[in-house]
């Protein structure tokens, strides 16, 4: 008895976990208007991200020579703003996105990092589709500091949960200067990775409700063979 609920208690586990699987994207070479993305955590998932209206890179420099950085070379903190469309081909695969993670860097006009001292503030806003359905992610005047390094400030726009697969997956990020940014702090910020994170990565109160009741059950079997 208790090794079958145990063996129960095991599947259920299972069955809560199994499905945690965030959609991490890297950059390939960004000289291109179109580029590809290298994609983590689903097999069989392709993506490619373009940047909208102007199509310039950071080419020198830290920021420039890392590749896996995509650093549009448009000054956000003086006021401009850049767009990218970034999309995925699901194929049979699906995943339900609970929040989008972003791994930021900022930069100045010459591809190096901001230093420690430097603090800028920007407005983010991102729009997930499945083709049919779209839900928009928002944060405003968010602190990003500078750290002298190419070490990057990982950010968490969360929001509602929606079902992606297919291949007509789009997620279109824009990037703006927040309100309280210096008048004079002009900068430069770009991407080391984009996250979709699966909602599935913490199991809903129903199954840790399953685990806890076979748990009871299995100490209460074990109790039983002991007298």
């Amino acid at each position: 008895m208790k090794k079958c609920i145990t063996i129960a208690a095991l599947l259920a586990a299972g069955t809560a976990f199994v499905n945690a699987a965030d959609l991490k994207s890297t950059f390939t070479n960004k000289q291109t208007d179109s580029i590809d993305l290298i994609v983590a955590g689903i097999d069989g998932v392709t993506g490619s991200v373009a940047l909208g209206d102007n199509l310039t890179f950071q080419t020198s420099d830290d920021a420039g020579g890392e590749g896996s950085f995509f650093s549009p070379y448009i000054n956000v903190g003086d006021g401009n703003t850049w767009t990218a469309t970034f999309t995925y081909d699901f194929g049979a695969a699906s995943l339900a996105v609970k929040s989008i993670a972003l791994d930021l860097g900022i930069f100045n006009g010459s591809g190096n990092w901001q230093s420690s001292s430097v603090t800028r503030y920007f407005d983010f806003a991102a729009t997930l589709s499945n083709g049919t359905d779209s839900v928009t992610y928002s944060e405003e005047n968010v602190n990003i500091a500078g750290t002298g390094s190419n070490t990057h400030h990982p950010l968490d726009l969360s929001g509602s949960e929606l079902d992606l697969s297919g291949s007509n997956v789009t997620l279109t990020l824009t990037v703006s200067r927040g309100a309280s940014n210096p008048e004079e702090g002009g900068c430069f910020i770009g991407l080391n990775s984009v996250t979709l994170k699966d909602a599935s990565a913490v199991p809903e109160p129903s199954a840790f409700g399953l685990l806890a009741g076979l748990g009871a059950l299995a100490l209460v079997a074990s109790r039983r063979r002991r007298k």
